[in-house]
């Protein structure tokens, strides 16, 4: 079941204002992180969703070679599925990991990937999955239904 968390006109609004959709992902992560301390669940997850969908906007943007946007979507996934839990909508959490799965599968079967990321970005999987990175290599590690194919 998917869940969307920006409005239309935000989605807009990033894709013509990227360069500040930096600015918008810190803040809205900042401020759900602070509710998530508060253990404020259920008014974390809009703040933590809405930066998790600017974060997949801006690697569609600038491109899937940005490491430190596949760190955020990767924390922010983690922290929206914790959330998610929490709040009792457990349901919404594997397609929260779905979607930072094929953004992070993309990147690792990129042929222009880095050898020297790959490595990051298999953990940044596990963290997501539980798995060990070695059986990454064997294509177990993320479900079909998730992997990106060429």
């Amino acid at each position: 079941m998917a869940m969307t968390f920006l409005c239309p006109t935000h989605k807009d609004w990033l894709y013509f204002h990227s360069e500040q959709g930096i600015d918008f992902i810190e803040d809205a992560h900042r401020k759900g992180e602070y509710l998530v301390q508060q253990e404020s669940w259920k008014k974390a997850v809009p703040f933590l969703g809405c930066a998790f969908e600017a974060t997949e906007i801006l690697l569609e943007l600038y491109g899937k070679d940005k490491t430190w946007l596949l760190t955020e979507l990767t924390l922010l996934a983690i922290q929206l599925q914790d959330c998610l839990k929490e709040t009792g909508s457990e349901k919404y959490t594997s397609s929260i990991s779905n979607r930072a799965l094929r953004w992070l599968d993309a990147a690792v079967r990129d042929p222009a990937t880095e050898p020297n990321k790959i490595s990051f970005l298999k953990n940044c999987i596990e963290s997501l999955t539980g798995k060990t990175s070695k059986v990454y290599g064997q294509g177990n590690m993320i479900p079909a239904s998730v992997r990106v194919t060429h």
